[in-house]
């Protein structure tokens, strides 16, 4: 779900967020954006509960509570994308079913690809979360259930 009743400062929040190369503090945002930190909080939360941002508590350093860093989610970023994304990916996708349905080795160039973007979509910064993350949104699955794939999130007994 895309709110549509954020302000142009938690916007700006998500952004700084997205562009950063890592997880950012509350203390660190105001210095990157300007503001209070208090008002930082504010945004963040109102970011989390859109679902556009994740919060992990950082390791103890010190006296007291640990600090809590937060980053974009796959759907916040994907919110940086713009109204075409969903576009370019379908085509791709499309795309990409062309040429493995005219290979000689469907079945293991399709598991090939798949592992390599799990492995890569594991390896960034908000893979904890990232099954949860993919699995509701159809806007996700869409694409790929068109050619005729049907993805499935595997279980683990």
């Amino acid at each position: 779900m895309v709110p549509d009743n954020l302000s142009a400062a938690v916007l700006r929040v998500r952004r700084a967020l997205v562009g950063s190369q890592r997880p950012m503090t509350v203390a660190e945002l105001p210095g990157a954006l300007g503001g209070h930190p208090n008002t930082m909080r504010l945004h963040l939360k109102t970011l989390l509960d859109a679902g556009w941002v994740s919060v992990r508590r950082q390791p103890p350093h010190g006296r007291g509570r640990p600090s809590k860093a937060y980053a974009p989610t796959v759907a916040g970023s994907r919110a940086s994308w713009g109204p075409s994304a969903g576009l370019a990916d379908e085509s791709f996708v499309e795309a990409l079913a062309e040429h493995l349905g005219a290979s000689p080795h469907q079945g293991a160039a399709a598991v090939s690809i798949g592992r390599r973007w799990g492995a890569r979509l594991g390896a960034s910064r908000d893979h904890e979360g990232l099954i949860d993350a993919l699995a509701p949104e159809p806007m996700t699955l869409a694409p790929f259930a068109r050619p005729g794939m049907c993805p499935a999130v595997p279980t683990h007994a």
